[in-house]
């Protein structure tokens, strides 16, 4: 992480040379570089955790923000449920037998 500055190939991108730089304040400032609606939209859904992390939010975490949050942790949980019980089927055994 400290020599992360030096060891950054920009040759293939000319346009991305604060990639250099090490980690400084403003530099790649999400709140500086979004839209307005867009930094509230993303603090209405990730306002808890980036308070959490101790990152400071201009706006509280929305109702409708963690109903969506809530709603996307619980789509992950059914797609790993189903991808675990998918490799555990025989027909998942069948087309992927074990290695030898």
């Amino acid at each position: 992480m400290l020599d992360y500055a030096g060891r950054v190939d920009v040759s293939a991108k000319p346009h991305q040379q604060s990639l250099t730089k090490p980690p400084t304040a403003g530099l790649r400032d999400w709140r500086g570089e979004m839209a307005p609606e867009d930094v509230r939209a993303f603090e209405a859904v990730a306002g808890d955790l980036l308070r959490e992390l101790g990152y400071e939010a201009t706006s509280g975490p929305t109702l409708s923000g963690r109903l969506r949050r809530c709603s996307y942790a619980a789509r992950v949980s059914a797609w790993r449920a189903a991808s675990y019980a998918l490799r555990r089927s025989p027909a998942w055994k069948r087309r992927h037998p074990p290695l030898a």
